[in-house]
């Protein structure tokens, strides 16, 4: 009888070992892993649908392009600055820039921020948020968390609430290098002791409640999220009863790349010049400026006071598609239009905008630029390269420009 103990102990202490074994193999330790001198790119897109009293009162798309700049790393803590921009769409369909708000915050290899100035954005704080063991997966963990809540939505400006609530997360597995995080969280806050409550305006809110749920991708090897999505659903009462509710949907992508010296610069505009066609080699222009590398394609592409590609000019623009691709495809990327000072304000504004639309859409289309932080805009007679004073300058200045961004 006491052999038979003395095996079913042995039997138990080795299953116990074993599973110590496979949790140990199985396990990862998360951290961010940021460098000194880092440029962290954000860049996500929703679409939000807004109801008054259980009505559909609006769909509203925008969008965040969001570059932050690790500044140092002091005590394990990175210190990090940037700016958060703000796109919504106009009822045509254009991106156009609503808000810019410049930040200052400290962030440690768990996930915590800690924020040195006031400030809106980020809105999500502290997600996600790291425990100091490895996780296997199937664990769970629970942290704490806070999202900056802004009334102007609603008609209440320079308004905004800071609400903490707790996030539960779950290591779901892995998808090839990308460990798949899923988090939800929800809170509850009333407005009795703020005061708002107190300003006796019929618009003021009496309570905000969120419910989020959230998938995360997490590169094991680079240190970071990669890209991202939830779903979520916002109900808010004001104090004369009435009730709005915001529901919707967000993806986005972060990545890291390194800022670029002068030399830098030049090494790049040099890969790009090696790998041109060379029936586009001398047709454009390449330089380095404050903001990046500025590619200047001049009116090539387009008929006079036309915005569809020529079919002539198609095989060139696929070749300057796969040099992005290959080289730049991680940076935010801006397709400028420009035209001369002939015809309207508004018909050279529309025409610059078609021609940088045209080239965007067709860089995206080919997978060429990154969808997510990469944008066009027209400018229209704006910025002349030449004072409009001859038909030669007037060439000159009707361009399309992409202008790769550093930060």
């Amino acid at each position: 009888m006491k052999n038979k103990t003395l095996k079913f102990s042995f039997k138990v202490f080795a299953v116990l070992i074993l599973f110590a074994l496979v949790v140990l193999f199985f396990s990862f330790q998360f951290r961010f892993n940021f460098h000194k001198d880092d440029i962290i790119q954000i860049a996500s897109s929703s679409r939000q649908y807004v109801y008054f009293e259980d009505q559909l009162d609006r769909i509203w798309d925008y969008e965040h392009l969001d570059k932050l700049y690790v500044t140092d790393i002091i005590n394990n803590r990175y210190q990090i600055e940037g700016k958060y921009q703000f796109f919504e769409k106009d009822e045509f369909g254009k991106k156009f820039l609503s808000d810019t708000q410049m930040v200052k915050f400290e962030q440690d290899v768990y996930g915590r921020m800690y924020f040195l100035t006031k400030s809106i954005f980020p809105t999500l704080r502290s997600v996600p948020i790291f425990i100091e063991s490895d996780l296997a997966v199937g664990a769970r963990w629970w942290a704490e968390a806070e999202e900056v809540v802004d009334f102007s939505s609603i008609g209440i400006d320079g308004f905004s609430i800071t609400v903490p609530f707790i996030v539960s997360y779950q290591y779901i597995g892995d998808e090839n290098n990308l460990a798949i995080i899923k988090a939800h969280y929800s809170n509850v806050y009333g407005f009795e002791k703020d005061n708002v409550y107190r300003m006796g305006i019929e618009y003021a809110p009496k309570l905000y409640s969120a419910d989020v749920d959230m998938t995360l991708f997490w590169d094991k090897q680079l240190g970071y999220v990669v890209k991202f999505s939830d779903v979520y659903a916002i109900y808010i009462v004001l104090v004369n009863g009435s009730k709005w509710k915001f529901t919707g949907t967000t993806d986005g992508t972060m990545t890291v790349i390194q800022k670029w010296d002068d030399n830098k610069k030049d090494q790049l505009i040099q890969n790009i010049k090696s790998n041109l066609p060379p029936e586009l080699k001398g047709k454009i222009d390449i330089v380095k400026n404050e903001k990046g590398i500025v590619i200047n394609l001049g009116e090539i592409f387009f008929d006079f006071n036309k915005y569809d590609i020529k079919q002539s000019e198609l095989s060139k623009l696929q070749s300057l598609a796969l040099i992005l691709k290959k080289y730049f495809y991680n940076y935010q990327i801006a397709i400028e239009g420009y035209t001369d000072d002939i015809g309207s304000e508004q018909y050279n504004l529309e025409l610059s905008t078609k021609r940088a639309k045209t080239i965007f859409d067709f860089l995206i289309s080919t997978q060429s630029i990154n969808p997510y932080s990469s944008y066009y805009i027209g400018y229209g007679e704006a910025n002349p390269l030449y004072p409009n004073t001859s038909e030669a300058n007037r060439a000159k200045n009707r361009r399309v420009q992409i202008v790769i961004m550093d930060f």
